[in-house]
């Protein structure tokens, strides 16, 4: 599976466009017969994406709250063993999000593979409601940040519409690599322990 969705890399970057506005599956309003595509509600797919280095510097708190407003919660830490995989269009927009990164830094590749993933779907979900995620970070008493530093990919999450059977990418949180070392640890460390993550953090209005 790693050795796919890297193969597609290259040409993700040549062909890459705007990710809430792109279509995997063939999205014609037009079906022939001069009459409107009927309209129906669209599922939402949540997908939190971890990077499993990042669990010895944290443990994370998330939470999901649907457009009824019920809000079903989640921790995360080391013991996080999930083989949950990348949609075919998530995948793409993953990559397609880490390839500017690589092209700078090519031995971050093994680090971005290197996450895992847990889906959650809400179903029949009308245009206009919104939906809450949210992420907080918890520091690891124990850690001890590296002399040349520990590179970790906060938790973000991608959205997807599933309407009639058909994937639509409609958000993605911005990818954003860093690295921290002794000297800098005091001020990572107020940052995020007990605070939201951004790239996993929003209100998000479904409208299609």
């Amino acid at each position: 599976m790693k050795k796919n969705l890297w193969m597609l890399a290259a040409i993700l970057f040549c062909s890459l466009g705007s990710i809430a506005l792109t279509s995997c599956g063939d999205d014609d309003d037009d079906n022939g017969n001069g009459k409107e595509e009927k309209k129906t509600n669209a599922d939402v797919r949540v997908a939190l994406v971890t990077q499993r280095d990042t669990y010895n510097m944290f443990t994370f708190d998330f939470s999901l709250t649907d457009p009824s407003g019920k809000t079903t919660s989640y921790k995360f830490d080391s013991s996080d063993k999930s083989d949950d995989k990348f949609y075919e269009c998530e995948a793409n927009s993953f990559i397609s999000g880490c390839t500017f990164m690589l092209i700078a830094n090519p031995q971050l590749k093994e680090f971005f593979e290197n996450v895992n993933i847990h889906h959650y779907l809400c179903k029949n979900v009308p245009s206009g409601s919104k939906i809450d995620f949210k992420t907080v970070s918890h520091l690891l008493k124990t850690y001890e940040p590296k002399e040349k530093g520990n590179t970790y990919l906060m938790p973000g999450v991608m959205v997807t519409l599933v309407i009639n059977g058909q994937d639509r990418p409609y958000y993605l949180f911005n990818l954003n690599g860093n690295s921290v070392d002794k000297t800098i640890w005091e001020k990572y460390m107020s940052r995020y322990d007990g605070q939201p993550v951004e790239g996993s953090t929003k209100t998000l209005e479904i409208v299609y």
